[in-house]
């Protein structure tokens, strides 16, 4: 088991990693499906967002296992995929002029902003 300080191999990740190799195999066939559903219907409200997100993730697979010559060798398989929606967030951007990007904004100023006391 490799837990940090990993090789070059396994890319640029600072986190750990943990790599495991198992010694299994059975003369049975073995297998397992699972899913993973998130969408609006079942998700809660931020507590300062308007309205609830748009978010629909949904990650589904199986694995399989089994013997291909009894009592010596064993196959093992996996299959797992995710996918993702959501609209886009709404941002609003602002692009200054130039009079403002040298740093004179009294063309959007009120007058409380400008009166001097």
């Amino acid at each position: 088991m490799e837990t940090s300080a990993v090789p070059a191999q396994y890319g640029y990740h600072a986190t750990a990693i943990v790599n495991a190799v198992t010694k299994s195999g059975t003369n049975e066939f073995h297998g397992d499906a699972f899913e993973f559903l998130r969408n609006g219907d079942l998700n809660a409200r931020d507590f300062f967002a308007a309205k609830r997100d748009t978010l629909k993730a949904h990650q589904f697979g199986g694995v399989i296992g089994g013997p291909i010559k009894q009592d010596k060798l064993f196959f093992f398989g996996g299959y797992q995929r995710t996918s993702q929606r959501s609209d886009p967030s709404q941002n609003t951007a602002f692009t200054p002029t130039p009079a403002m990007a040298a740093g004179d904004f009294t063309a959007i100023a009120t007058a409380a902003c400008t009166e001097r006391r």
